[in-house]
């Protein structure tokens, strides 16, 4: 076995393009070891028709490390946001995982077609999408949709858009997240952070539900409201 990835290592440093079907045939190589050089050298190669099988190993993590996968995306350089949108585009069923590949290889360049797949009909899709945005950044349109998208119907959904509003520290959305502070715990939780960062206002919407009625915004507005007097 051992030979067999060093023998897909080698091909992958003298980046012999022939062989992309033989390393992808590789992929699903029954010893962790070839099926870790296979990816490695993929990587090397940066062949964009080696994407979407990279990408469908993204969801099987029992037998693919997602670290090294993503290591490999991020060696196709700054075209890979392009590739994986347009796989997402042929493989709409996918649009949920390629999103965290982007959150994790990708810059602002993806968050044009994220922000599109914030409107998708189903939540999965829509949820993946904000939680992307959040690590990736919100423009002032998307902190507009995002602050919509704290009234889905889903409590995923309303989780991503609470964790990309809290990421900006503006201070503007402080009275959109003080409604969340009762909603599903994920919700409520990124309400409660996202209201740590946004200065004295926020802090005043904390202490305000610290000292109101007992429910779990009550308890996450004091939680929240402690860890930040021991930083």
């Amino acid at each position: 076995m051992v030979a067999v990835a060093d023998a897909a290592l080698a091909l992958g440093m003298i980046r012999d393009a022939a062989s992309v079907p033989a390393l992808l045939a590789l992929l699903d190589h029954h010893h962790d070891q070839v099926r870790a050089a296979a990816i490695d050298a993929l990587g090397q190669l940066g062949d964009p028709s080696a994407l979407g099988a990279l990408v469908a190993r993204m969801g099987r993590p029992v037998r693919y490390e997602r670290a090294r996968v993503v290591q490999a995306l991020q060696a196709f350089g700054p075209d890979v946001a392009e590739a994986l949108i347009g796989h997402a585009r042929t493989h709409p069923k996918e649009r949920a995982l390629v999103a965290v590949v982007l959150a994790d290889v990708s810059g602002p360049g993806a968050a044009s077609a994220l922000l599109d797949w914030t409107a998708d009909a189903d939540p999965v899709i829509r949820a993946a999408a904000w939680r992307a945005l959040a690590i990736i950044g919100l423009s002032d349109r998307a902190f507009y949709h995002a602050l919509k998208a704290l009234r889905d119907d889903h409590s995923d959904v309303r989780a991503g858009a609470a964790r990309a509003v809290a990421r900006t520290g503006r201070a503007d959305a402080t009275d959109y997240l003080a409604q969340l502070l009762d909603d599903d715990w994920d919700v409520a939780a990124a309400a409660a952070l996202g209201l740590r960062r946004m200065g004295p206002r926020g802090q005043a919407t904390l202490q305000v539900r610290a000292a109101g009625s007992p429910g779990l915004g009550y308890d996450l507005a004091r939680q929240v409201l402690w860890e930040s007097e021991g930083r």
